[in-house]
Parts: structure tokens; C-alpha cells; sequence
């Protein structure tokens, strides 16, 4: 006899069925403690929700054994899960106990969650099945931008809805728009996620980040502007040497009057280029100006060098000063519009 409580056998006839008798008063007692059954938490359920479970003490057969006083750890599938603390059985809980309104499971799918006795791990026992499903929009997850990268190339980046805990809403059909902390950035345009996306879609070589620096992409939902989500962390590396970068000489100023100019070996977006070492030679619009003499970069100058003191233009009018790299003469560039009285 397995079952605890009072039993009886009965034999009968296999011919006739009157012809029969049984033992009855037969009480049988629970076996050695066994496992812990764990039940209660009820399914399907939303994600963030609390729920309440129960823990068994229990013989090899599902009888409850209410000498019970072992201490009772819970863990559960769900890495997010919030469980309860660790808890001693006392005589009055008779082997079993509710765990009343402190299990929360917070990751969409099928969970489960565990109990084990912290002195003999193989006393343990699970409710298993449990189906949790995403709870109410909160936010975008804006990923899959690769870093380090090297500005002006394309890339991609997924979007999805989510709730609090990171569960894609599939039933998203809001409006998104982008915006990055690169201000030079080609973002993709606002787009309409359709049912087909299941709450998550790819902008495919859509994106360009263009400045050199760490920078993030944000995408917004139009109509909720609380519901938003960022990649940051995107580092963007200059592209090929493009161009030389002159500025700095003040502008109106006066005919003679020496100034300062800097040149900044960049790329195409301006990003400086710190291991420039050509040498540059200086023209001006001004026939009559003074210019510097030809400078081979340095690598101290990290890309950018300030020739201070040593540009005069002496002519009245509207003059520009170049930079030409003296090896690749497509490698220059000017301050313009530079007024002189």
C-alpha cells in the first residue's frame, strides 16, 4: 500500500461479484522523506506578475511528510525570476507551505521553478510548464551595430519592442524614428513596423556613422516618445586621409597684420587624421602675402599643426589662404572668404 491515510483490500469473485470481503482500518503511514513536490504558480501568466507556490515534503509516492523541518532553496530557468528567500519548514506547516504572492517571473517562454533542500540536494522537486508571455510595451532595443567601425561605412542595426523585461512585443506596430549623437550620421527613415515583423526589424546597410568618437543611435516611437531605446557605446574610427583642414586667421582684419593658421590632415567627414606626416606648401589669392615657409608634419603633431604668427596678407580685399600636400596635390585645402582692410 502506497497512499497515506486508511485503507482496506477487498477480494472478489471473478464469477460472482456478491461473493466478496475486505480488510478495512488498514492505516498506512507516509515513507522516508523523499522529495519536494512544488505546485501552485498558475499558467499562462504575464511577465512581472506575482504568483504563489506551494512546497510539499513528500515520500517516494506523494505523501506528505509533515515531520518536515529541513530549509528550502528556490531557483528557477528564469535568470530574471524574483523568488523567495530561503525558508525553514516549522512544525506548524506540517510539511507543506505557501509561498504567498513573492515568485515573479519576468522572461517570456516556458519556466520553471525549483525547490531543493540546502543539506541534501537531492531532495529538490520543480513546477515545470510554466508559460509566461510578454507583459505591456515599455521600450526599443536598438542593437547589432558592429564596433569599432570606420566612418562613412554602412551598417545595420535591429530594432524590436519590448517590455520591461526585455520580451519582444510582437504585436507592434508603432512608427520609429531615428536620431544619433553623430550629427553628421545617415540614419534610416521613419519607418512603420507591419505585422509580419513580429515586433522586430532590421535596417539593413541603411546607417552611416561619420565622426570619430564614441557615439550612440537612438530610435523613438513618434507618437510615444517614452517609448525609445539606444546602442551606445559605437566606436567610430576616421576613414582614409582625404583632405588638409585650414583654418583659424581672424577675419576682417587688417592688411600687414601678421596671424596664425592651422592645417588638419582629416578625412572626407573631418576627422583628423593623427598620422599624417606629409609636408604641405602654402598659396595665397593674395600675391603680396607672407607665408609660411614648407613644414613637413611631425608625429608629435598628431595630424594637425598651428603655423603661428607667420601669415600676413597685405593686399585690401577678400583673400583665401591654401595647403597643398607637396607629394599628392589632390591633397589640400583653404580658408576662404578671408576679409582683409
Amino acid at each position: 500500500l502506497k497512499t497515506a491515510g486508511t485503507q482496506s483490500v477487498t477480494a472478489t469473485d471473478t464469477v460472482t461479484a456478491t461473493i466478496h470481503g475486505s480488510q478495512t482500518g488498514i492505516v498506512v503511514t507516509a515513507a522516508a522523506l523523499s522529495k519536494l513536490v512544488v505546485s501552485g504558480m498558475t499558467t499562462p501568466r504575464t511577465a512581472g506578475t506575482t504568483g504563489s507556490i506551494r512546497v510539499t515534503a513528500t515520500d517516494t509516492y506523494g505523501n506528505r511528510v509533515q515531520s518536515y523541518l529541513g530549509t528550502v532553496h528556490f531557483t528557477s530557468s528564469d535568470i530574471q525570476a524574483g523568488l523567495p528567500a530561503n525558508y525553514t519548514f516549522i512544525a506548524a506547516d506540517a510539511g507543506t507551505h505557501v509561498f504567498g504572492a513573492n515568485v515573479i517571473l519576468k522572461t517570456a517562454g516556458t519556466q520553471s521553478v525549483t525547490a531543493t533542500d540546502t543539506v541534501t540536494a537531492t531532495i529538490h522537486g520543480s513546477q515545470t510548464g510554466i508559460v509566461v508571455t510578454a507583459a505591456a510595451l515599455s521600450k526599443l532595443v536598438v542593437s547589432g551595430m558592429t564596433t569599432p567601425r570606420t566612418a562613412g561605412t554602412t551598417g545595420s542595426i535591429r530594432v524590436t519592442a519590448t517590455d520591461t523585461y526585455g520580451n519582444r512585443v510582437q504585436s507592434y506596430l508603432g512608427t520609429v524614428h531615428f536620431t544619433s549623437s553623430d550629427i553628421q550620421a545617415g540614419l534610416p527613415a521613419n519607418y512603420t513596423f507591419i505585422a509580419a515583423d513580429a515586433g522586430t526589424h532590421v535596417f539593413g546597410g541603411t546607417l552611416i556613422l561619420k565622426t570619430a568618437a564614441t557615439q550612440s543611435v537612438t530610435a523613438t516611437d513618434t507618437v510615444t516618445a517614452s517609448i525609445h531605446g539606444s546602442q551606445s557605446g559605437i566606436v567610430v574610427t576616421p576613414g582614409a586621409l582625404s583632405k588638409l583642414v585650414v583654418s583659424g586667421l581672424t577675419s576682417p582684419r587688417t592688411h600687414g597684420v601678421a596671424g596664425s593658421l592651422r592645417v588638419t590632415a582629416t578625412d572626407a567627414y573631418g576627422n583628423r587624421i593623427v598620422g599624417y606626416l606629409g609636408t604641405v606648401h602654402f598659396t595665397s589669392t593674395d600675391s603680396k602675402a607672407s607665408l609660411p615657409a614648407n613644414y613637413k608634419f611631425i608625429v608629435a603633431d598628431a595630424g594637425t599643426h598651428v603655423f603661428g604668427g607667420n601669415v600676413t596678407l597685405k593686399t585690401i580685399g577678400t583673400w583665401s589662404v591654401t595647403a597643398t600636400d607637396t607629394v599628392t596635390a589632390t591633397l589640400k585645402g583653404s580658408q576662404t572668404g578671408i576679409v582683409v582692410n
